[in-house]
């Protein structure tokens, strides 16, 4: 009872009494919210993929106070991170095509690591085509698995600093069931309903995808996630807040994490190329309109020196599960 997370300022009912006894029931379901998800899919990949308000309201009725839960260790599931704080710090690793672009990296590491520049940026889990996203890992290890390179090949990696504090959405906080709660507590069939479905959608934003299915298949996170950087907001003391990351299971390395961050959160600082020979006034001008870049995105990571590393891939490993192809009555068929 000493343990009880409670919130009466919330409207909570305490779960445990000393008049009371208790028996463990199985999970709770998650049909409505699974209902939900499955409209916005369809709204998004087949009716509407642009100005879509409807797949607005089924997406913001999924979140709605996701950041009012709790886990067991009375976690919230949407919290800040600050520079010189444990997950502040994160690798990203790219594929050297050639040996040729080894010295593109040794002479801009943070250029060639960092997110790429506009016409190059490639649909992913969370951002569609030519939208900025920094996909990183909190160990190289899942770093460089998460890009899948072939045996033989060189990969660089380097590691990159929050420069100012961000609001994250951390999925795996999901992970175990949710906690006891009172059926008086306020909106207690919302919250277990919600959990259920986060963390069926936790699993979704893991899995692996085909390359063949990537089109298709990452619209709905990619709707997820823009609807997080720029429609959801999270109530905080100073003023409404908005999420610019998400930290989720990887797919490659489980049970190792990967965080993604939105827009400028996971920008450099721009850095333009000053002409050589201008005169006083017009490198004020220049500094003047580098800085006014960089107001509009506002950057949120820098790149740490001399952490550029080059990783030589000898080997890898694969994990599989046996299963069988058969006909209704469950007898196996061949191909």
């Amino acid at each position: 009872m000493e343990d009880e997370i409670v919130y009466p300022q919330d409207g909570d009912f305490a779960f445990y009494a000393d008049d009371q006894s208790y028996v463990r029931q199985g999970g709770a379901g998650s049909y409505h919210n699974d209902q939900l998800w499955e409209r916005f899919c369809r709204s998004v990949l087949h009716s509407q993929r642009f100005f879509n308000t409807d797949a607005k309201a089924l997406i913001a009725q999924l979140f709605e106070n996701v950041d009012a839960q709790r886990n067991n260790q009375k976690q919230s599931p949407i919290y800040e991170i600050r520079p010189g704080d444990e997950q502040s710090t994160f690798y990203r690793a790219r594929v050297v095509a050639g040996r040729d672009q080894i010295k593109k990296f040794i002479s801009d590491p943070a250029g060639q690591l960092g997110v790429p520049p506009e016409r190059l940026r490639r649909a992913n889990r969370m951002n569609p085509a030519g939208i900025a996203c920094f996909y990183g890992a909190f160990e190289i290890d899942t770093c460089i698995a998460e890009i899948r390179p072939t045996v033989g090949g060189l990969v660089a990696a380097g590691r990159f600093e929050l420069t100012r504090p961000v609001f994250v959405l951390d999925m795996t906080k999901f992970e175990a069931p949710i906690r006891p709660m009172s059926m008086f507590e306020k909106a207690y069939f919302e919250k277990i309903e919600q959990w259920a479905f986060m963390q069926s959608f936790m699993e979704q934003i893991a899995k692996p995808v085909l390359p063949s299915d990537e089109y298709l298949d990452y619209i709905p996170t990619q709707a997820v996630a823009e609807y997080l950087q720029h429609h959801h907001k999270i109530k905080q003391e100073r003023q409404p807040s908005k999420i610019e990351g998400v930290i989720f299971q990887s797919a490659q390395l489980p049970p190792s994490m990967n965080i993604v961050l939105f827009g400028g959160a996971g920008q450099l600082p721009e850095k333009m190329q000053r002409p050589p020979e201008l005169s006083a006034l017009q490198i004020e001008a220049f500094e003047a309109l580098a800085n006014f870049g960089n107001q509009q995105t506002n950057p949120g990571i820098r790149y740490a020196d001399g952490s550029l590393a080059f990783h030589e891939i000898t080997s890898a490993q694969f994990a599989s599960v046996q299963t069988t192809f058969g006909s209704k009555e469950g007898a196996e068929e061949p191909f």
